[in-house]
């Protein structure tokens, strides 16, 4: 690579995934110069389009990360971009770019070496992405800088107005059809594990119903249900979990007694990924299939170590 780059980082991504470059870009730009395309189109208005992004992704940035999915190349904007990043690979090879899949069942285009490295965003998220492209761009050379007071402005500025978005949409009624898609999503996903992870020696036992899945397993139960109050609104709505014990007095009128009982509300994240967050302390914010996993770790978790302490006593 040579010294001295325009940017520190060039990002390229489809249209629909603006939002989550813009919250990398975010992460990044108070340290290090960037190239983003909505922030420059003032920049490149009057100017040739398609020679600019050429030379952003061709030559001006140190690192190129690509914001993955197969659609990526096809677009008339990102086919020049992977003209540019495919010709600078030819002469510099890939060390300059960084691949980041954002499809479920991650994919690469063919082009791209499999021994090059890319960034699993659902498992490690977006601020470890993050910290792995600073990383890249300080072993590639490049420095790192003060944020401008306009920059910061602006950043903020993009913050605020998209959180007050969100929240405009999870209160609208345009918010309930995805919410329960998602809802039936985590039941599904919490009934096809508890399935497949149920042995003669661990088993679990599945019981669905409406909107609900019950997994017993060596006197608990984990009761998953999603609870709405209003067919238009989200308003008094959660997805709940709540893990029950078989009550060991045989004198108490209680079968099962209470052993934690959480909430989760519907939530669309910074990347505009619908999900759930926690109402805890936390306000940890799960994605579906991240949800019915915590789920059957609550159950699984609590099982185990009840039968371990019932094996360790000796009579």
């Amino acid at each position: 690579m040579k010294d001295e780059y325009k940017y520190e980082v060039g990002f390229s991504f489809l249209s629909r995934d603006e939002a989550l470059a813009q919250r990398l870009n975010d992460l990044l730009q108070d340290r290090l110069s960037t190239f983003i395309y909505p922030e420059r189109q003032l920049e490149l208005a009057g100017k040739d389009g398609e020679l600019e992004l050429k030379q952003a992704f061709g030559s001006d940035a140190r690192i190129v990360v690509i914001l993955y999915r197969k659609e990526w190349g096809t677009t008339p904007w990102t086919r020049i971009e992977q003209d540019a990043i495919r010709e600078r690979a030819f002469n510099e090879g890939y060390d300059f770019c960084i691949l980041i899949p954002l499809e479920e069942s991650p994919t690469k285009p063919q082009w791209f070496p499999p021994h090059r490295f890319w960034v699993g965003l659902q498992r490690w998220g977006i601020d470890a992405a993050a910290a792995v492209i600073e990383a890249r761009v300080q072993e590639a050379g490049g420095t790192t800088r003060e944020e401008s007071l306009a920059d910061r402005k602006a950043r903020l500025e993009r913050e605020v107005l998209a959180a007050e978005k969100r929240k405009a949409f999870l209160e609208s009624e345009r918010a309930v059809k995805p919410a329960v898609k998602e809802s039936q999503k985590v039941l599904q996903t919490i009934q096809q594990l508890a399935t497949s992870l149920s042995t003669d020696s661990f088993p679990l036992s599945v019981k669905v119903g409406n909107d609900e899945i019950s997994i017993t397993s060596s006197g608990f139960v984990l009761q998953s249900y999603w609870h709405r109050s209003y067919s238009n609104s989200l308003s008094d709505s959660g997805f709940y979990l709540h893990l029950l014990e078989r009550n060991k007095d045989f004198h108490s009128e209680r079968e099962f007694h209470e052993l934690a009982k959480i909430e989760f509300n519907f939530a669309v994240d910074e990347t505009e990924r619908f999900g759930w967050r926690s109402s805890g302390r936390d306000k940890k914010f799960y994605l579906s299939d991240e949800l019915a996993n915590f789920a059957l770790q609550l159950v699984l978790d609590k099982v185990a170590a009840d039968r371990k302490k019932k094996a360790s006593e000796i009579r």
